[in-house]
């Protein structure tokens, strides 16, 4: 079963329809310039264990130890962090899958990253933009890299299941695809999401 992450949720309700709907992690946005971040408080009573705190570049102090993992761009002694890394990387125009795995995993890197999520990039914003990902590209990456990869970029209900078919990714990652409005989820879309990455998971075999 392709594993499932809901991330940009700004409210406990939107979380917990989330986990009812099948989803593996909820992710929390802690990145300043997002229009979905939320303060350190804001979350209270969501499950640590499986929440993810997402970050842009990672901050000198106020990480969320508690949190089941930590999501970062850019960062310093990425091995001061706890387990569960996503390292996300955001190809730009032009550049190779290749290229972009020896900066997500360079020769002689001695930081660990328990994940890679690959995500659309954007002049814009860290993520959440609703950019799409080159599938063909995605698949490439996916080949290369020795990490579990977190397929994420404009993915909605009606393109993630084409989209895993493609790629093949570990798991699959969706903010503004099931969005009523930024930082409001639409029940409907979260369910259906859920519902097309399992009949997608099923048709392969897992």
């Amino acid at each position: 079963m392709t594993w499932i992450k809901i991330c940009g949720l700004t409210s406990i309700a939107d979380a917990e329809w989330a986990l009812e709907c099948g989803a593996n992690a909820l992710g929390v946005v802690f990145e300043p310039s997002s229009p979905r971040s939320q303060h350190r408080d804001d979350m209270r009573g969501i499950q640590p264990g499986i929440a993810v705190a997402v970050y842009g570049p990672l901050p000198e102090s106020g990480l969320r130890p508690d949190f089941g993992g930590i999501q970062y761009v850019v960062g310093r002694e990425e091995d001061r962090l706890p387990r569960n890394r996503f390292r996300c990387q955001r190809p730009q125009p032009g550049e190779l899958a290749a290229d972009v795995m020896a900066e997500a995993h360079p020769p002689n890197d001695a930081a660990r990253r328990d994940f890679v999520v690959l995500d659309a990039y954007s002049p814009d914003g860290y993520g959440g933009t609703g950019k799409r990902l080159d599938l063909e590209f995605a698949a490439d990456f996916v080949r290369l890299c020795p990490f579990p990869v977190v397929l994420a970029g404009g993915l909605t209900p009606d393109t993630v299941g084409a989209a895993i078919e493609r790629v093949r990714p570990f798991g699959v990652d969706v903010s503004s695809g099931v969005e009523a409005e930024i930082g409001r989820k639409d029940r409907r879309k979260v369910l259906d999401f859920c519902e097309a990455v399992r009949a997608a998971s099923s048709s392969r075999g897992g």
